[in-house]
């Protein structure tokens, strides 16, 4: 609420002066503020708002992270279709601006949706995200292919690949201080050990990602740990 109402003045400030960069900030925020409280409809809107503006001022740095923002909810909607399509528009942008960052990015939300139907494209796909990471030193970027990776493997039944990479990703989430995928991998470990029928070990990972997810009022990643 509270960092919902401050973005809210920012935003009125932005429009009463004509700000239009501050005014787009303020609505993509916004829009993930309520991706992330799981307030899909809200996040949509919020988004769609920020990317028509970005078109207007011509902000292109602003487009691509609307784009991947509407990706991100759109995958949460069960609209897989749309999630590619957004992704694919907004890894043309990067790529045209050379931003290697936002490409690499795009690349692992595409595994994300690949990983729906295609486990195998997904796995080529996370693989040349990390590649890229590592290339252009992007170490949060680097830690969240890796969690992927262990992901696709614990989905694919290569328990011990999955362990392994997950507990890399968990490693470099805690060194960047990325509470947010700390809690994602500790939730994916939690899957990992109840796999391997480690049931305690499970339970304990289960808890603490849901820990997690609840201090950070993140909804929609609660949901999946309880």
């Amino acid at each position: 609420p509270e960092a919902r109402s401050q973005t809210s003045a920012a935003l009125a400030i932005a429009r009463e002066v004509g700000d239009g960069e501050g005014e787009c900030a303020s609505l993509a925020m916004l829009g993930s503020i309520a991706w992330l409280a799981g307030d899909l409809p809200e996040a949509q809107a919020r988004l769609e708002e920020a990317r028509a503006l970005s078109l207007r001022i011509g902000d292109r740095q602003a487009e691509i992270s609307s784009l991947q923002d509407l990706g991100n909810v759109a995958i949460d909607l069960g609209d897989f279709s749309a999630a590619r399509a957004r992704y694919e528009e907004a890894l043309t942008i990067a790529r045209e601006l050379g931003d290697r960052q936002a490409e690499t990015n795009l690349v692992g939300n595409l595994g994300l949706v690949a990983g729906v139907g295609d486990q195998l494209d997904a796995r080529a796909k996370y693989t040349e995200a990390l590649r890229l990471a590592r290339e252009h030193g992007f170490r949060r970027e680097e830690g969240t292919s890796l969690g992927n990776l262990g992901d696709i493997a614990n989905n694919l039944g290569e328990y011990e690949e999955a362990r392994a990479r997950c507990e890399e990703a968990l490693a470099l989430s805690r060194e960047l201080g990325d509470r947010r995928f700390e809690g994602a991998w500790i939730g994916v470990l939690g899957e990992i050990a109840y796999n391997l029928t480690d049931f305690d070990l499970a339970r304990t990972r289960a808890e603490e990602a849901l820990a997690i997810s609840r201090q950070l009022g993140e909804r929609l990643m609660e949901v999946r740990w309880q």
